[in-house]
């Protein structure tokens, strides 16, 4: 657990201090101080993606127990699990869907997409296959790193479908 906060959240949160802001939030009311920091909406939006990835990754874990080894289903739990975050790191960069405006969530803070590709992974790489018992895992065939990806891709997507649903309610609501 502690090598998923350091190498997703230990090295997407040092560039979140980068994002531009997004003047769209200063259309909306001021919150009292009760509410800044959670709120229903923030607590629908935790639930939401906690509870579906949750569910992906457990799945996941018991459909690998069936076709491969304990080892092997461990690491590639693991594997998605650091990708699920990194998917839910790259969409904390702005509030807009993501493919609202792609080339501005580039613009927002590319720094993150920098250090996700190349330090997180090749870290996790590095980590996966010259010092495996560092983290207790095993090294993993090539084409077990679909899952992570697949992990990777459905936790974006969850994401943005969200963020459309919102958007689409804010849009209305605040004439976005």
């Amino acid at each position: 657990m502690l090598w998923i906060n350091v190498v997703t959240d230990g090295i997407q949160d040092k560039t979140l201090v980068f994002s531009k802001e997004e003047s769209w939030i200063f259309k909306l009311k001021p919150k009292t101080f009760s509410v800044w920091f959670i709120d229903k909406i923030q607590i629908f939006r935790i639930l939401y993606f906690s509870i579906l990835m949750g569910l992906m990754i457990v799945g996941m874990f018991y459909h690998l127990l069936q076709t491969t080894s304990l080892e092997v289903a461990i690491t590639v739990t693991f594997l998605s699990t650091i990708f699920v975050q990194w998917a839910n790191g790259w969409q904390s960069v702005r509030e807009f869907p993501f493919f609202y405006n792609i080339l501005e969530n580039f613009k927002a803070n590319p720094y993150i997409y920098i250090a996700t590709a190349f330090v997180g992974l090749p870290v996790q790489v590095a980590l996966i296959y010259l010092l495996p018992d560092f983290l207790h895992c095993v090294s993993i065939p090539v084409e077990y790193w679909l899952y992570p990806l697949s992990a990777f891709m459905a936790a974006f997507i969850i994401i943005e479908i969200r963020k459309w649903f919102e958007f689409f309610i804010f849009k209305r609501l605040y004439n976005i």
